[in-house]
């Protein structure tokens, strides 16, 4: 038998389905603290780098079925088991190109 989320779980992964479908912020932007290399192109220190949100949270690599509003994503085992995290830290936009 299942377990069913109660409603505070529910209500939780319906917000983050929906912030992660339509981003209250739809970019990111941050200078890189070191030189880096993204996608094979060399980024020296002090650029200016933006990231889409919005792309990002629509992206099949990191999200399967990203296109479909999913709250289950958020809710119990699958929220461990999602797609792996895009290469970067939400403040820390100098590692966008780590891996």
């Amino acid at each position: 038998m299942a377990v069913r989320p109660d409603g505070n779980d529910l209500v939780r992964a319906t917000i983050m389905e929906g912030l992660r479908l339509y981003p209250s912020v739809y970019g990111l932007d941050g200078l890189t603290a070191a030189q880096t290399e993204i996608s094979g192109r060399h980024i020296p220190a002090g650029t200016l780098v933006v990231v889409s949100a919005y792309g990002t949270h629509r992206h099949p690599e990191f999200w399967p079925q990203a296109d479909r509003f999913d709250p289950d994503r958020f809710i119990g085992n699958h929220q461990r088991r999602r797609a792996r995290r895009p290469p970067c830290r939400i403040l820390g936009v100098a590692d966008v190109g780590a891996r």
